[in-house]
């Protein structure tokens, strides 16, 4: 898979309407440091060439690695909506997250080599012992050596949480994923190729 791009005019802040040129496909093995770039979080970060300020325009882009098995589509978090109710179609891709947070997540997964499915099954865990509010996010923030850390927003207000999983947890409910998968309470969590524990919560409120 090569790159593509496409011509867009947004609106600054400024009130000038500003042309820029987005990528709609992305080869990781042909821009390895996309990975870093979004991490960063200076991917799809352009500046207006009138104010100088920074802008941040969410569109949607497939990131595609196919010798490590990445086939990712990135939804904007205002289309969370649209494709949860099916109200608007999208292509077909193995997985698709949905606002910048799922993005720099599942980059972050695929370089540490974690399942997310495992990963969710845990977030599950974290937001029925948080209370379930569907104004809780929960993201893998770090892979340590012994343990996960994860961050949890919307617990209490300006703060983030933050919860420590030894990975043996992780490791725990890997082994016991066949029975989990069976039970019907994660049948939703785990359908690809949304998988996400905020569809859950989200579409519950």
């Amino acid at each position: 898979m090569g790159n593509e791009s496409k011509k867009h005019t947004i609106v600054c802040f400024c009130e000038n309407s500003v042309e820029i040129t987005v990528p709609e496909k992305i080869n990781l093995e042909e821009n390895p440091d996309v990975e870093d770039n979004i991490i960063e979080g200076t991917f799809l970060t352009y500046t207006c060439s009138f104010c100088g300020k920074e802008l941040k325009p969410e569109l949607p882009v497939h990131i595609a690695d196919y010798s490590r098995n990445i086939d990712l589509y990135f939804i904007p978090e205002h289309e969370r909506a649209a494709y949860l109710t099916g109200k608007k179609q999208f292509p077909p891709h193995k997985r698709v997250v949905i606002g910048y947070p799922e993005l720099v997540e599942k980059i972050k997964l695929y370089r540490w080599d974690l399942d997310d499915r495992i990963i969710e099954i845990i977030k599950f865990y974290l937001l029925e012992k948080a209370g379930g509010s569907p104004e809780i996010k929960v993201y893998l923030e770090a892979f340590e050596e012994d343990q996960l850390v994860f961050h949890l927003h919307g617990v209490k207000e300006d703060e983030i949480g933050i919860v420590h999983i030894p990975s043996s947890f992780y490791k725990k409910t890997e082994d016991q994923f066949a029975e989990i998968e069976s039970d019907e309470q994660f049948s939703e969590l785990l359908h690809p190729p949304y998988i996400s524990i905020h569809k859950i919560y989200i579409g519950d409120s």
